[in-house]
């Protein structure tokens, strides 16, 4: 009897991970094999510059300048952030000088993140490197019961994820990383231990984008674990310290003065081969591009929202929402008001179809797989549409409405019990899908 119930358990068990093991073969296939083709076949690697145009690759920009930085350091008397760093890494990049650079906008965490890669012979070498990883996080986070059947692999087979990929930017990255704090936060109890630990060593790693450090931030504080978020604070200062020889003389003042000149009206005409709001599907694109708004204003005016909210998430958390519903409502405050996401970034979407879509999530409601249809159509169509407006008007409206569904629907939100028995997250109860009672993982 057991056993024959054993093997009733195992065998969708066993199609699922057969499914998503023939989705990730074919993402293989599709995703990773031309990335790490073309790292070998172009030279210069990562620019194509010509007399009238001139295109840099996410990756290759960003990746010469963590190269120049570690192994020959600042200007003499000046910072890793000034503008002379940014055009001699360019310049390292074209193999002559260049009057245009990629921003570089992450803080000095990144730094540590990526400099094993920039020990290797060439930036091609740590572009296959860093595809290469991509594709593990895609197999991590798309694996079942976080996806039925393996179908997280077909939102990242789509235009948007192929652009993430093929550009080698931080997006799928910074999904992983995201969603794996989520799934340490979510389970067990404040314990100061190993396990809040590895926690607080994951949220250090997302200061690399230090947007999103302070989203998870306000989820953490909404949950009440300081146990992860005070080491993170200290390991960041610890970190940044150590990398204050490659900083340079007034890093602080030259990092503070790119992030808030971040918008096309103030930033320096250097960086405007990287600035492209018009590509983006967030609030403060709304107000430039289709509404005519300067950029220093929507930029700002958006940057105050943003923090605004995510206030508001660190104050009511668990009041209100589940902790799944929380972490949901953190990235899709930062995806929609946060100024500066670039349109790859929209692969974050994933995190809210894994917290709440999953098999394993932790609701008492069932788990709306449909989530895991939804980005795959958007994520398709949303780029075909004819014209950047009805693309970002479409994408906006899918995050706003999966926002407005979490924040003030019953999907998100915790038990009449769970609100009223306070702050502390791990208080809440749930009725299991057998009808008992337990305490939420």
């Amino acid at each position: 009897m057991v056993a024959d119930q054993y093997m009733r358990m195992a065998r969708p068990v066993g199609k699922a991970v057969g499914a998503h093991l023939v989705l990730f073969c074919g993402f293989c296939v599709v995703m990773l094999a031309g990335p790490v083709r073309d790292a070998f076949r172009f030279e210069p690697f990562g620019i194509e510059l010509t007399d009238r145009s001139l295109q840099i690759q996410d990756f290759a920009g960003l990746m010469t300048f963590t190269r120049r930085a570690i192994r020959h350091g600042p200007p003499d008397g000046r910072s890793l952030y000034s503008v002379e760093h940014h055009l001699a890494a360019a310049g390292d990049l074209a193999e002559q000088p260049i009057q245009h650079a990629v921003i570089y906008g992450y803080s000095p965490t990144m730094l540590l993140v990526r400099a094993p890669l920039a020990l290797l012979p060439s930036i091609g070498n740590a572009y296959v490197c860093w595809v290469l990883l991509g594709g593990v996080l895609v197999f991590w986070m798309t694996r079942p019961p976080r996806s039925p059947i393996g179908l997280g692999v077909v939102s990242f087979l789509t235009p948007v994820g192929a652009g993430a990929m093929f550009l080698g930017t931080t997006a799928i990255a910074s999904t992983a990383l995201f969603l794996a704090l989520a799934d340490r936060a979510r389970r067990g109890r404040q314990t100061w231990g190993g396990s809040d630990l590895l926690g607080a060593m994951l949220l250090w790693a997302l200061t690399a984008k230090p947007p999103l450090a302070l989203t998870a931030g306000a989820v953490l504080i909404a949950m009440r674990r300081w146990s992860i978020v005070v080491p993170a604070l200290v390991l960041t200062l610890v970190t940044t310290l150590m990398a204050t020889p490659w900083l340079g003389e007034g890093w602080i003042v030259d990092y503070l003065t790119l992030v808030t000149r971040f918008n096309t009206s103030e930033a320096d005409p250097v960086f405007a081969v990287g600035l492209a709001p018009e590509a983006m599907t967030n609030i403060r694109a709304l107000l430039l591009v289709d509404l005519g708004w300067s950029d220093r204003i929507a930029s700002r005016l958006v940057g105050v929202l943003w923090l605004l909210v995510i206030g508001i998430v660190a104050t009511v958390g668990v009041r209100r929402w589940t902790p799944a519903g929380l972490w949901s409502i953190g990235i899709l405050t930062y995806l929609v008001f946060f100024p500066h996401v670039s349109s790859h970034e929209d692969l974050h979407l994933y995190i809210v179809a894994a917290l709440l879509g999953g098999s394993s999530a932790t609701t008492a409601r069932p788990s709306p797989h449909w989530l895991f249809w939804l980005l795959p159509i958007v994520f398709t169509v949303a780029p075909a549409l004819p014209s950047p407006s009805l693309t970002r008007a479409g994408l906006l409206c899918v995050k706003i409405g999966l926002l407005l569904w979490i924040g003030f629907g019953s999907q998100g939100a915790t038990t009449q019990e769970g609100a009223a028995a306070g702050p502390g997250w791990f208080r809440l109860r749930r009725i299991d899908a057998t009808g008992g009672r337990g305490s939420l993982p």
